[in-house]
């Protein structure tokens, strides 16, 4: 198995024809691939039935399938009803107070441009089948508080 990063995604190609009365003829095409992010989303909730007062944990898997990674994404969510006491983490450290704002009143909730770090995709390619295969970079938030 063979791991690419972005610099190995170009895909060169080279032929070449020889016979016995002629020169050698060669041909080469170059396939080069974009810089880009490919962001996805799944949102979860637990437990699936809470009574008011009861504690419920939101958790945000974001992944990316580009390659090239992000550090601008900002997420953003209403929570319905709005939570109190929240929790908050990425990458399963706590995060910090300026790293995100909620409002209580609203439950409207955003990360701070710069807090997300959501590394590229990896390719890797099987030496003997040529397939290539995607490991998504991945970031998990969780957002706990009580309704």
């Amino acid at each position: 198995m063979e791991t690419y990063g972005l610099e190995k995604l170009g895909i060169v190609n080279t032929a070449a024809v020889t016979s016995g009365t002629a020169e050698a003829l060669t041909a080469s095409a170059t396939v080069t691939a974009e810089s880009e992010t490919l962001l996805s989303i799944d949102k979860a909730l637990s437990p699936n039935e809470i009574a008011g007062g009861g504690e419920i944990t939101y958790t945000f898997t974001i992944r990316n399938n580009g390659n090239v990674g992000v550090d601008t994404a900002v997420l953003t969510d209403t929570f319905d009803p709005a939570l109190s006491d929240i929790a908050v983490t990425v990458g399963g450290a706590a995060a910090p107070a300026a790293d995100y704002t909620y409002d209580e009143a609203t439950g409207e909730f955003a990360t701070a441009a710069g807090a997300l770090d959501i590394p590229a995709a990896t390719y890797t390619r099987d030496t003997d089948t040529g397939a290539f295969s995607i490991v998504p970079g991945s970031l998990i938030v969780t957002v706990k508080g009580t309704i």
